[in-house]
């Protein structure tokens, strides 16, 4: 048998859902009229698992602008001369690159409300004020001359990232890698 849930939750999450209805429903609530620019740039990338016939193809992929200036080409192991990416190769369709995901922390957490329903949030992540950043995510490669890439090349390189941005990552930042998928678009 389940346990019951108390009448004082039930009260308080009808109060957030009411709330959260209410902000929805209004005409006049705040929208932002001005868009930020997120450019993106293509980079070669080398795959751990996928190969063509015996040999592991440079394939091409989008990232963001920011984060590729930010951890650097050579730290995340991709390229980006024309050559290279002239003769790289589509991925293959469901393919997801290793990811490496960096959140800058706080020294000091900031509690603020929910403008939605009013819920106490605590905000981890450094300022953003302005265009001002604070969450990358890149692909991170082997390297893009590398013939047999492993998964420790890749991980010597998450490790190196983290030894840089130790001082911005913080108590509170976050560093996360995502090994690629294949999602059995190939086989």
């Amino acid at each position: 048998m389940g346990r019951i849930m108390p009448v004082y939750l039930v009260q308080r999450q009808l109060e957030y859902a009411q709330k959260r209805a209410a902000y929805y429903g209004r005409t006049d609530r705040p929208v932002s009229t001005t868009r930020v620019a997120q450019p993106r740039t293509l980079v070669g990338y080398k795959p751990l698992f996928y190969k063509v016939g015996t040999a592991f193809p440079l394939l091409k992929f989008q990232a963001s602008e920011a984060s590729v200036n930010y951890f650097t080409l050579a730290g995340l192991g991709l390229t980006q001369t024309a050559a290279d990416i002239d003769t790289a190769n589509d991925p293959p369709r469901g393919f997801k690159p290793s990811l490496v995901k960096l959140m800058e922390g706080t020294a000091t957490p900031t509690v603020a409300a929910s403008p939605v329903s009013g819920r106490r949030v605590i905000k981890y992540s450094a300022g953003t004020a302005g265009t001002a950043q604070a969450h990358y995510q890149a692909p991170i490669s082997a390297g893009a001359a590398d013939t047999t890439p492993t998964i420790d090349e890749v991980k010597a390189k998450v490790a190196a990232i983290k030894t840089a941005k130790a001082s911005v990552i913080g108590t509170y930042g976050r560093l996360y890698f995502i090994p690629e998928k294949d999602h059995g678009s190939f086989a």
